[in-house]
């Protein structure tokens, strides 16, 4: 009995020491207990927190994408708020652009935000809807978009696609010429006046003449003048979009405001 007691205690010891050894999963919290959480900070005065908190909230948007739209909204607004009274205008309209790109249908309380402040989301989202308007314009695009040899996407600051049109337009275009010149060479060494004997192998060259073009130089042209349509299609789609604005930007939250990232197509 005293063996079997001692081996019992010894057992639940072990368990209760494994249990406490044992890693713990970290909670995270809801959405919505952040934001509340973050509010609090803001009201009590805790700024600093408050900052970290509401980063946060933007950040999980971002990177887990468990965040309804309308929080991360507000969360925006609150940095947007701070980043104004901190003289940081710049950022504080950064931040509202955000927020408005989260819920276009924001409206912000006066009982929540002062008036200041909603009036600066207010002029930031109609700058927001006259870029819209604008994008949904088709602009003509200009005459250089219709050059060869990869000149629209040069234009265009898309360097490495421009110099693929250029090859193979240069390319395409070397081959036809070489194929005309090696054509007028073969037809020009064949005698005006040769004898009757000699007539069919004229003829022949003639005809070897003519192979050459049809399947040497009339390809090549082909090509030549498919590339460059299929360069300017290109150029057409990409000279709709609104000038000076990047392929790719995105606007990565920082605790001293924003810092905004883009990337251009090639």
């Amino acid at each position: 009995m005293v063996v079997r007691a001692f081996a019992l205690g010894w057992a639940l010891a072990a368990g209760v020491a494994r249990a406490d050894d044992a890693p713990t999963t970290p909670v995270v919290p809801a959405p919505e207990d952040a934001l509340r959480d973050a509010r609090e900070a803001y009201v009590l005065g805790d700024f600093a927190r408050a900052r970290d908190a509401f980063l946060a909230i933007v950040q999980r948007a971002r990177n887990l994408g468990d965040v309804p739209p309308p929080l991360e909204a507000e969360a925006w607004v609150f940095l947007g708020e701070m980043q104004l009274y901190a003289g940081d205008r710049k950022a504080a309209e950064a931040s509202f652009r955000m927020a408005l790109l989260a819920d276009p249908a924001l409206r912000l309380s006066p009982v929540e935000h002062p008036e200041t402040v909603i009036g600066v989301v207010e002029v930031v989202r109609q700058a927001v809807r006259a870029e819209a308007e604008a994008s949904d314009v088709r602009r003509p695009l200009p005459w250089w978009g219709y050059a060869p040899f990869g000149a629209p996407q040069l234009a265009t600051r898309k360097p490495v696609r421009g110099g693929v049109y250029l090859a193979l337009q240069a390319g395409a275009a070397a081959s036809s010429i070489a194929a005309w010149v090696v054509i007028d060479r073969r037809l020009a060494a064949i005698p005006t006046d040769l004898p009757s004997d000699l007539a069919d192998e004229a003829e022949a060259e003639r005809r070897y003449a003519i192979l050459l073009r049809d399947a040497w130089s009339i390809p090549s042209a082909a090509v030549f003048y498919a590339v460059w349509a299929v360069s300017v299609a290109d150029a057409g789609v990409a000279w709709s979009r609104k000038p000076g604005v990047p392929d790719s930007a995105a606007l990565v939250p920082r605790p001293d405001g924003a810092e905004v990232r883009v990337g251009w197509s090639f």
